[in-house]
């Protein structure tokens, strides 16, 4: 219905379709089953880590994101600052492998645009308002955002090499999104955030990310202790950007953090800072509250034979000091996990590629029973997955970043006796009677 308003409307304005309306997707549909009973596939990561440790077991998902000219449209004078409206919508499978099982629906992104405030000034300054994916720096093999993902709702200004934003945690509501926070019904806040890269040379930049979060809202009754008073947070984070001749790309990055940035929360999906991780003291405060990021991520680029891609995730946080418990949100007060990937893609043909990938994961479990949030440590869990991805590249392009593609996709994931007795994974929570992970599934993705 929309797509035909603005139709419409352009229509209307007698200008070229394609200079007002564009459209951009990512999807990926496909069967998949996990071989043991006929069972649907189901993910071989760890819980709590999400897509860290491979995607391709992945449930399916789609995102639709119209954006709308207003210069265009409206057939503005050339020296009028840039409009546009950027709108999102993801669909996601409500209970179970497939699109159209459940599907649910969430507006992911709608928010509005200005560029070029002072065009012909020798300056150019941006400002956006709405909810938006702010993000910038991934791991792609593991589609995770990492360093600076504030995907939420706000207003920032961009100025050169500079970011300034203000944003404030919102909640996704409907069941299964991938975007909701999962883990904080009780608290809001806001955030002030600020980014700045320093480029040295054509290979060389850094990235200064500095952020405070306020929360001074009281909360509803899900604690112990009713918030009275109002809580913070703080983040530092540095990031080394390099780019080699072919497009060889490297990243390391470290996050440290304080109070109720601690993040991310194990909301299976992103390094996101505002998700608290652990449990608050009786005051209903995450005093004494740290965590701690460090990503390591590279790709090979300069053959047409074949490329690399490989990641080291590393995460660390710790919840307030005496902390409590909270009904309902059974958590422990500590996490600690190391996850490291890597992807060879071998262009066979221009439009057969053969993926294959290693992924291994360890992280500490705690029990989540007791009076108090320091709950008992019981052991290290780990997982080692191999994946063998037949894949047809329907653009013919030597290229990993290449879609649409066409895939098989066969994966293997071995666990240790402690995930294995406390079942932690999605896999082994379906499978109870199996204890090696298997995954086979025909699959399609495409970006554009």
């Amino acid at each position: 219905m929309l797509c035909s308003l603005f139709f419409y409307v352009c229509t209307l304005a007698q200008v070229k379709l394609n200079d007002v309306f564009s459209l951009s997707s990512y999807g990926r549909l496909g069967l998949s089953t996990s071989i043991y009973d006929v069972k649907f596939g189901t993910r071989l990561n760890l819980k709590g880590q999400g897509s860290i440790g491979g995607r391709h077991e992945e449930s399916d998902y789609i995102e639709l994101a119209p954006t709308v000219n207003f210069n265009s449209l409206l057939k503005l004078a050339p020296q009028t600052p840039q409009v546009k409206l950027v709108l999102r919508w993801a669909f996601f499978s409500g209970n179970s492998s497939f699109i159209a099982s459940k599907t649910g629906t969430t507006m992911a992104e709608a928010y509005i645009e200005v560029d070029s405030l002072f065009k012909g000034k020798g300056r150019n300054v941006s400002l956006w308002l709405g909810q938006r994916f702010y993000r910038h720096f991934a791991v792609h093999i593991a589609d995770y955002f990492f360093f600076n993902n504030y995907t939420s709702q706000g207003a920032g200004l961009i100025y050169h090499k500079t970011k300034i934003a203000v944003l404030t945690d919102v909640p996704f509501s409907s069941q299964g999104n991938p975007y909701g926070t999962s883990l904080e019904p009780f608290y809001q806040r806001i955030m002030l955030n600020f980014q700045q890269q320093i480029r040295f040379n054509e290979s060389h930049s850094l990235h200064i990310l500095g952020e405070a979060q306020f929360h001074a809202l009281s909360s509803n009754d899900t604690l112990l202790a009713k918030i009275d008073t109002g809580d913070y947070g703080l983040v530092a984070g540095v990031l080394h950007e390099y780019t080699g001749a072919g497009g060889d790309k490297n990243y390391l990055s470290v996050r440290y953090a304080l109070g109720i940035a601690n993040g991310p929360g194990d909301d299976n999906w992103s390094s996101r800072t505002f998700v608290t991780y652990g449990n608050p003291n009786v005051n209903g405060r995450f005093k004494g509250a740290y965590g701690l990021n460090i990503v390591e991520s590279y790709l090979f680029n300069r053959s047409n034979k074949w490329n690399l891609e490989g990641y080291i995730i590393y995460r660390y946080a710790q919840g307030a000091d005496n902390p409590i418990l909270i009904p309902g949100y059974p958590r422990s007060n500590k996490k600690q996990d190391l996850t490291v990937g890597v992807r060879q893609t071998t262009f066979i043909t221009n439009r057969f590629h053969l993926l294959s990938e290693a992924h291994y994961q360890i992280r500490d479990y705690y029990s989540n029973v007791g009076e108090i949030g320091n709950c008992d440590f019981l052991g290290q869990a780990s997982m080692t997955k191999f994946s063998i991805i037949p894949t047809i590249v329907l653009t013919g392009q030597r290229n990993q970043f290449a879609r649409p593609h066409l895939r098989l996709v066969y994966s293997i994931a071995l666990y240790n006796d402690v995930a294995k007795e406390y079942r932690l994974s999605d896999f082994l929570t379906d499978n109870k009677s199996q204890d090696i992970g298997q995954y086979l599934g025909l699959k399609t993705e495409w970006w554009f």
